[in-house]
């Protein structure tokens, strides 16, 4: 009896760890599932800091899902990728005028530049330390009303749309924002 009594207690045991380690998996798929966002392709991997936690493809592929993106971009221009929103969405809190992202299924020259990026539309007097502190904790590039790199295709559709200059601002966050970012803290560092 003693013999079962102590092959029912491994057993159970074993069974709290499969258990444990099943919801342990089943979680960490769903918090995946859960982070596949604009907000995710932004925010910088920890591992990798010039990488976000998730692909502008993926983004895209989600938002398609969820009825906020055609499945084809407004815009290509060169390996940019233009997405604007056919219903309002919210980014960080403000609204979203588009999402860019670049990546090549064909080389069609130099230099590719990977990663995503917003341009927000801002009401005119709102305070952005949120995104201010979004771009710094993430090695984001900020870059407000004329100074957004947009083509001239982009231009017009915003004209279209609008949405003055002025309220908006590009919360780039693509490899060479990065790389160019970390440099300039390391540099500041070293003074």
């Amino acid at each position: 009896m003693e013999y079962l009594w102590s092959c029912f207690k491994r057993f159970a045991v074993k069974m709290k760890l499969t258990t444990l380690v099943s919801f342990a998996l089943w979680s960490a798929q769903s918090y995946s599932q859960r982070e596949i966002s604009i907000e995710a392709s932004l925010t910088i991997e920890p591992t990798y800091l010039e990488e976000s936690l998730v692909k502008g493809r993926e983004v895209v592929n989600q938002m398609v899902k969820s009825g906020i993106f055609s499945p084809e971009p407004q815009e290509r221009f060169d390996y940019l990728n233009f997405h604007f929103p056919e219903k309002e969405t919210r980014v960080l809190g403000y609204q979203l005028v588009y999402f860019n992202y670049e990546y090549a299924d064909k080389y069609i020259g130099c230099c590719i530049n990977p990663g995503a990026a917003v341009v927000l539309r801002l009401p005119s007097n709102e305070d952005d330390a949120y995104l201010q502190k979004f771009a710094k904790r993430n090695y984001c590039n900020i870059s407000r009303g004329n100074h957004i790199y947009m083509p001239r295709e982009i231009q017009k559709m915003i004209v279209k749309l609008g949405i003055p200059t002025v309220n908006l601002v590009e919360l780039s966050c693509k490899e060479r924002d990065r790389h160019e970012l970390e440099e300039e803290i390391m540099a500041h560092e070293v003074r």
